[in-house]
């Protein structure tokens, strides 16, 4: 039977096929615009267009730019004036008088954007050295913009003043934040010119040029800062009524740093920072400073260094799950031993950060917590507990066994390994903990077993590997598990 000859694929719809074709990757559209002329017009018709040209390890980087340039105004001449959904506009390159012109022939190729009703918007750009990318004025006009993204590979950006009344969501990456032309900062820049955003990415943003970083908003809910820098005695101020979810990760703080929290509404609340000192055989953690409301917090994480804390309220009433990893700042112990004045600001840390999230269901501590804290652990409403360490040792029960005698209603201990992390843990820890623990119940109380999980390692349990000594370890813990879970 004769196949036929008609293309269905090219009968489509163009909306159809516009969406297909906007799964593409850049270099695919030139060699699906050869296809036909059908597939011609498609492409330079299509809404989402992925225009993105990275010459940094070019050998030909003029001759590559100047083919860039003249392709993207072909594609941007031959559309006569049809609406743009999506624009990805990356220009990366050594060449130094390609990188002055950068800026200016994509502020041409951004207003013919705008013009066109783009929606959403990423700027990829290496400017020159020395130089400030500026936010496009014509942006400021768009009302059709909902997202911007911009990625300068390090170099300072100024936010122009405006109104980006329909901007829901921003995303800043590799950019030195500078000040704005009226001299404010995001914070600023946020609560007069971006009313409606509810989504902000920060990702390797630096605010050498100001120690302020002030973000004020009454529409935002989403707000995420991965491996942000900030100066030494910045402040990091966080206002918002409407914010449900704050992560900070791997964000790095110089001493005298200051961090504050003002977020009724936040429900999850993501702490990740270390700190840094132009002296780095001596850190004073004590000037670190972390303030925070938030009394609706369901989800609550703290990794990193311990510092000064503090809250308006009692306790996080609401909360769920809470994880606490305490990590000193790695530095030569031969130079700058941890201190008698390091031991009792660490524990004092402790004291109020469990002191805080004592309503917790579940929580999540690292085995570094019981070098400093050795109290009983008093969490009414704690069902789960997971510890989480390098290794288990037969000798670690006498530190971890105190903090488990508080926990009346525990249910689950899982001893977790380090995920980069080739340790074991000994089997003669789970009867030791749970022998320990049942010192501390009522006499009329009836013990309750407890459910002990191991994980991420073969070794877990017993050393042997033969189902004999699986079995006989298992009766030796009868008393002490209600289940055991092995994950390999």
């Amino acid at each position: 039977m004769e196949a036929p000859s008609e293309d269905r694929f090219s009968d489509l719809p163009n909306p159809v096929i516009h969406h297909i074709f906007s799964y593409l990757e850049t270099n695919d559209i030139p060699r699906i615009a050869a296809v036909s002329r059908r597939f011609r017009d498609v492409c330079s018709s299509s809404p989402y267009l992925d225009l993105e040209a990275d010459f940094l390890a070019s050998q030909n980087c003029e001759s590559d730019c100047q083919g860039f340039k003249d392709f993207v105004n072909r594609v941007l001449a031959h559309r006569n004036g049809v609406g743009i959904h999506r624009l990805r506009l990356s220009w990366f390159c050594n060449q130094p008088h390609y990188k002055g012109l950068a800026g200016p022939v994509i502020d041409n190729w951004v207003k013919y954007a705008a013009e066109c009703n783009v929606q959403e918007l990423e700027i990829g750009l290496f400017p020159g050295d020395g130089a400030l990318f500026v936010i496009p004025p014509c942006l400021s006009n768009c009302q059709s913009l909902r997202e911007l993204t911009l990625n300068l590979k390090g170099r300072g950006l100024v936010l122009q003043p405006g109104v980006f009344a329909s901007l829901v969501e921003l995303t800043l990456a590799n950019v030195e934040l500078c000040a704005t032309f009226s001299g404010g900062g995001i914070g600023t820049w946020i609560s007069t010119a971006c009313k409606s955003l509810k989504n902000l990415f920060l990702y390797k943003v630096t605010c050498s040029r100001s120690k302020d970083m002030s973000i004020s908003s009454s529409s935002l809910q989403h707000l995420n800062l991965c491996a942000c820098e900030f100066p030494e005695g910045s402040k990091l101020s966080i206002t918002s009524a409407s914010l449900q979810h704050l992560s900070m990760r791997r964000c790095v703080f110089n001493e005298q740093g200051k961090v504050v929290v003002r977020a009724e509404r936040l429900e999850n609340l993501l702490v990740d920072v270390d700190f840094s000192s132009d002296f780095p055989y001596r850190l004073d953690y004590q000037l670190f400073k972390f303030r925070i409301f938030a009394p609706s917090l369901v989800s609550f994480s703290w990794r990193g260094p311990p510092a000064s804390y503090s809250d308006n309220l009692e306790h996080f009433l609401c909360l769920d799950e809470a994880s606490i990893s305490l990590n000193f700042q790695q530095h030569d112990e031969e130079f700058a031993p941890h201190n008698q004045q390091d031991v009792e600001f660490a524990l004092g840390f402790l004291e109020q950060m469990l002191h805080r999230v004592r309503y917790t269901r579940t929580l999540k501590l690292n085995t570094e917590i019981f070098v400093y804290y050795h109290q009983p652990g008093v969490f009414d409403n704690l069902k789960h507990l997971v510890v989480v360490g390098p290794r288990f040792e037969e000798d670690q029960d006498q530190t971890i066994s105190p903090f488990l005698s508080g926990l009346r209603n525990l249910r689950t201990l899982t001893l977790k390994l380090d995920d980069d992390n080739n340790g074991e843990v000994d089997a003669n820890v789970v009867a030791l903990l749970w022998m320990r623990r049942q010192r501390y119940v009522a006499k009329k109380r009836k013990p309750r077993r407890i459910a002990f999980c191991f994980n991420d390692n073969e070794q877990v349990g017993p050393r042997e590997k033969d189902n004999e000594a699986m079995l006989k370890w298992i009766l030796e813990c009868e008393k002490a598990l209600e289940k055991v879970v092995f994950y390999y």
